[in-house]
């Protein structure tokens, strides 16, 4: 493949831990190719619903999910999943790419199966440990699989010679950020520990009010302050109740400058997502994780990863009590030095990669 011009198609689905990465991975290859033509191809009920980014173009299709259960809106959401394959099938044969990369879901299908067809190169993308269905069905038709954790090698035993450890791609605004400038852009103080909560993009109510009983109970509640990201469903009622609390806080329903969020905190209690998990990774942020208890257990094993390293504490859903959160989050704020282990720890993971850089190389060497 020649550099100047590259045509790279990516696809994937409508959720941020799909987009971010793709949108990541698109930065870094016109960082490498300024010359080459991107294409990202969405859902249209994806999360971002409209992305402004000069360098790639985007094109949403209407591709739905499907429920098992027969109604009326299942065959007309059949119908219209029908029209959405031949959608991403002309998508390819239009933009005629050098390489399509695929980052899971449905949608991916289409795309891959039909690069692969017309002789197109072709790589797809994991970023969990667990790979998900869509990935798994298109490791045949890959040339290339490139995965975020090294745990995910035991998934692909059929494909290993396929197989590129790349990291999970993340988004280039996030840059770490000198700790005193993080917390004055929230009006925090320097002289107390701050913790980032968040239950992930549409937040969690049992998060979200198990983590603020668990602090009402601290005895030394003072010595805190939080950043709490909490979704749009609980914003009113949990200020309302912070208010209440004594805690200085800073509550925000929806909140787009992580970069912020990271640099200033000293731990961090989260769902387990992928990119949730690269981006603890990125900016060695011990904590306690709250897996999703849903899809596959994709989420216990991702925070699984960090535990291994002893860098972070897991508690499944079913074990999630106000009791149990108060005592880990007790150990952890009446320990400096435990506190400074579990940050040190983060060693282990070895040196820091442009996961994004990675996975634009691996395509430039098939």
């Amino acid at each position: 493949m020649n550099l100047g011009g590259t045509k790279i198609l990516a696809v994937c689905g409508a959720s941020g831990g799909h987009i971010f990465p793709a949108v990541a991975f698109l930065e870094s290859f016109k960082e490498i190719d300024p010359a080459a033509q991107a294409l990202l191809v969405l859902p249209e009920r994806s999360s971002m619903k409209k992305i402004e980014d000069s360098a790639f173009q985007v094109k949403y299709i209407i591709f739905p999910s499907v429920s098992l259960k027969l109604n009326s809106s299942t065959i007309k959401n059949l119908i219209l999943l029908v029209k959405g394959f031949f959608e991403c099938i002309k998508t390819v044969i239009k933009f005629k790419p050098d390489v399509a990369v695929g980052f899971g879901s449905l949608i991916s299908l289409p795309v891959i199966i039909t690069a692969w067809f017309l002789r197109i190169n072709t790589i797809i993308h994991e970023q969990n440990v667990i790979p998900g269905r869509a990935t798994r069905f298109l490791a045949f038709f890959a040339r290339a699989i490139a995965i975020s954790f090294a745990q995910s090698r035991a998934y692909f035993t059929n494909f290993s010679s396929k197989l590129v450890l790349t990291g999970n791609p993340l988004r280039k605004s996030l840059k770490i950020i000198d700790k005193k400038s993080a917390l004055d852009y929230f009006g925090l103080k320097e002289n107390k520990i701050t913790i980032l909560v968040s239950g992930g993009s549409q937040g969690s109510k049992k998060i979200n009010f198990t983590f603020l009983n668990a602090v009402n109970l601290l005895e030394n509640k003072e010595r805190l302050q939080v950043i709490h990201l909490c979704g749009l469903a609980d914003y009113q009622e949990l200020k309302n109740n912070y208010e209440k609390s004594g805690v200085d806080y800073v509550l925000y329903s929806f909140f787009d400058h992580m970069q912020f969020a990271y640099s200033a905190a000293d731990f961090v209690i989260s769902r387990a997502g992928a990119t949730s998990i690269s981006e603890i990774i990125f900016y060695k942020l011990p904590g306690i994780l709250l897996p999703y208890p849903y899809a596959y257990q994709h989420q216990y094993k991702n925070a699984r990863v960090l535990e291994e390293k002893a860098v972070s504490i897991i508690i499944k859903d079913e074990e999630l009590t106000v009791a149990g959160l108060k005592n880990n989050i007790e150990a952890i704020i009446g320990d400096t030095a435990y506190l400074q282990v579990l940050k040190t720890n983060f060693n282990k993971f070895g040196q820091d990669i442009d996961s994004g850089k990675l996975l634009a190389e691996e395509i430039l060497r098939l």
